[in-house]
């Protein structure tokens, strides 16, 4: 497929292996918290928290994100984390008319098609519905992707 930004890609990819601790990676919740017993939920507090854990100034606050969830960190000129009904995170010069959700941003940013979208962000893709993918999976799963292009 032309228009893959492949740069992008494994520059998330490498945010994802280099920055993000593994108590704060969770594949199953663009933005989440971690509750009781490994399982993960809407928790507003999750927003305020993931700058800092991404500064390096907060840990174990249960904040969680998947890698769409972590590009405002990776990419902070394109992304913004913001807590609506639609979406987690935005991606502030999305194209006029799209779809305002998480995925279409992804898939816009990156240049993918929704089945190579669902293939590297959704949790469905990897097994147990995502519930022990770690950051490291979805890194190699992109950096096998860009491979593959």
């Amino acid at each position: 497929m032309t228009g893959v930004h492949k740069e992008r890609l494994l520059k998330l990819s490498t945010f994802l292996r280099e920055k993000v601790p593994d108590e704060h990676f969770d594949l199953r919740f663009i933005v989440g918290q971690r509750l009781e017993d490994n399982d993960v939920g809407y928790g507003k507090e999750a927003f305020a928290a993931l700058p800092l854990v991404a500064s390096g100034t907060q840990r174990g606050c249960g904040a969680v994100a998947c890698a769409i969830g972590w590009c405002p960190a990776a990419f902070p000129d394109n992304w913004i984390w913001e807590d609506s009904d639609r979406h987690s995170v935005r991606l502030l010069d999305a194209q006029e008319g799209g779809d305002d959700d998480d995925f279409s941003y992804a898939e816009e940013f990156f240049g993918l098609d929704e089945s190579e979208s669902r293939l590297l962000f959704m949790p469905s893709s990897y097994p147990g519905y995502g519930e022990s993918a770690t950051r490291h999976d979805v890194a190699q799963r992109i950096e096998g992707f860009v491979a593959s292009k």
